[in-house]
């Protein structure tokens, strides 16, 4: 957790002019999803990047190393693509998948106080990994997972695994930066 890496990204992301407010098409509700964060000079977001190349390629020495099928469909050559998303009041994420990437993560660079409290039993903010989107109309719903988000902490999972956010209430803002590790042909 680098925390003046934090407040660099979250003073840059607040001025991202790209930001939108629920972009149709996108998974974010009551909230807003910036453009492209990496490609420019700007040094938070150029840091960021580097840091997750590393993430990504620790990501897959842990866990490609072990799964054959894995190892059959890592690509060669990835690139790397970010955004950010920045939720409050009962902003949140629907589920979701991204068909076009590899893996797939969420780096948290600011999350309200109380997100990760004792009394958060309903898991208010909280990403929830596994859920699939209601309207394809499974008859069994599958088993969750649930990831508390903390300032500094990146989450990485492969991009077909549906994910989303569960809404929160509580005072303050979360500021997030979406990845897709996406493969080159």
């Amino acid at each position: 957790q680098d925390s003046e890496l934090n407040l660099d990204l979250a003073a840059a992301i607040s001025k991202l002019r790209s930001l939108i407010l629920a972009p149709p098409h996108h998974a974010t509700r009551n909230g807003q999803h910036s453009g492209a964060l990496f490609g420019g000079t700007h040094r938070p977001f150029q840091r960021l990047e580097e840091a997750l190349a590393t993430a990504v390629g620790d990501y897959w020495k842990e866990v490609g190393a072990g799964s054959d099928a894995l190892s059959e469909r890592r690509p060669s050559a990835v690139t790397i693509n970010a955004w950010a998303v920045l939720l409050q009041g009962d902003g949140f994420q629907l589920p979701h998948v991204h068909p076009e990437a590899w893996v797939s993560g969420v780096y948290y660079v600011e999350v309200p106080a109380s997100c990760g409290g004792v009394a958060n039993a309903d898991r208010e903010g909280c990403l929830e990994l596994g859920q699939v989107d209601p309207s394809l109309g499974l008859v069994r719903q599958r088993t969750s997972h649930f990831v508390t988000p903390v300032a500094g902490k990146l989450v990485l999972f492969p991009s077909c695994l549906f994910h989303s956010t569960i809404p929160h209430r509580m005072p303050g803002r979360r500021i997030s930066v979406g990845i897709d590790v996406i493969p080159l042909r």
